[in-house]
């Protein structure tokens, strides 16, 4: 089941990436390189479970493993500009269909939706279940059990 909700959260991620990709890509009307290398910072960044990690604790975003090539970045974005898309993305609407999004994928499960999403920890659980049993409500999506389902102290904080 956790193997399943790390394949899902994956999925969506790379999902909303592409789909952003298309709007930001230099060919685009509106797109720029940079744009479209701020975003593929932030998703490298949020793909990678350590890396998102470090970066929700306390903002690190480079030197975080072998593979990581922060000279690349250099320049690109830093802490402050992916704080700034972190403020801007959460409450959004693009947030809200990446949410109805991975809800629907992960059919409920409230911590597979936290690890599905941008920016999403722990914390957000009780706000992710507010907005999606508002969306049951009005129909917007389907309704699945494990939304109103308690979670056990010890799975939080993973």
């Amino acid at each position: 089941d956790a193997a399943e909700s790390a394949d899902a959260r994956r999925a969506l991620l790379t999902k909303a990436y592409r789909r952003r990709a298309l709007r930001v890509h230099p060919d685009k009307p509106g797109g720029s390189a940079a744009k479209f290398q701020r975003l593929e910072f932030a998703y490298r960044v949020l793909k990678h479970d350590g890396k998102r990690r470090a970066y929700n604790d306390d903002g690190i975003t480079t030197d975080l493993d072998d593979d990581w090539d922060a000279a690349k970045y250099r320049g690109v974005i830093d802490a402050a500009e992916l704080r700034a898309f972190r403020q801007a993305y959460v409450g959004g609407d693009e947030e809200r269909g990446d949410l109805r999004s991975a809800y629907c994928a992960c059919k409920g499960d409230l911590l597979a939706i936290v690890e599905a999403m941008w920016f999403g920890d722990d914390d957000q659980i009780e706000r992710y279940r507010l907005l999606l049993q508002q969306d049951v409500a009005a129909g917007h999506v389907p309704r699945y059990d494990k939304l109103y389902a308690t979670i056990a102290p010890s799975k939080l904080k993973r």
